[in-house]
């Protein structure tokens, strides 16, 4: 797989120094896609020219939610998480209902100390993929940082109703107590 891949990025790296009439619009796909083979390697190194194609490619396309958000990403991988907000709110603007910018962003505003930020992204997130395990965590997270316990049990409890091993596993990451209800039975606090 590793030979096949750099063969993409050699093929990607030849076509765009091609001559000749490339509309911005191509050039800005292949710039996406060697981003994204480069990313693929998982390298610091890799990760800093992929951020290089992807702000190229972001540059020539800027109303592309789809590089913003990768651009958030690979900042967010990189711990650079103020340009990683940039990103993903840019992506946001330009599509309102992208869930993993939502996801994204309320990551990053979790690192970044911001946790009422990051538990309304989360729960933008949420209603866009109400049975997505990772909004939901991100929920419990954020109310954690923000003193609630009690309301990361509730959200807790809510994702046990419908993924109980995702739930079981972020309990025991947050060592949080659950109360013990019947299995289908909705917690009295409704959904959180």
């Amino acid at each position: 797989m590793v030979g096949a891949q750099r063969a993409a990025e050699h093929h990607t790296r030849a076509w765009m120094a091609l001559d000749g009439p490339v509309t911005a619009a191509q050039r800005a796909a292949a710039m996406r896609t060697l981003a994204y083979l480069l990313a693929a390697r998982c390298t610091p190194e890799a990760r800093a020219e992929a951020l290089f194609w992807l702000e190229r490619a972001t540059a020539l396309q800027p109303r592309e939610a789809g590089s913003w958000f990768n651009l958030g990403y690979l900042h967010q991988q990189g711990g650079q998480h103020a340009s990683a907000l940039e990103a993903f709110r840019q992506a946001l603007v330009l599509s309102p209902d992208m869930d993993r910018a939502w996801y994204g962003l309320g990551l990053s505003l979790l690192e970044v100390g911001q946790p009422a930020e990051a538990l309304e992204a989360f729960r933008a997130n949420t209603r866009l993929q109400p049975h997505s395990p990772h909004g939901w965590a991100g929920c419990a997270r954020a109310h954690l940082q923000l003193g609630d316990a009690e309301a990361a049990r509730d959200t807790l409890e809510h994702l046990r109703q419908f993924e109980p091993r995702a739930a079981q596993a972020l309990q025991r990451e947050l060592q949080l107590e659950l109360p013990r209800t019947p299995p289908g039975t909705l917690h009295p606090g409704g959904t959180p």
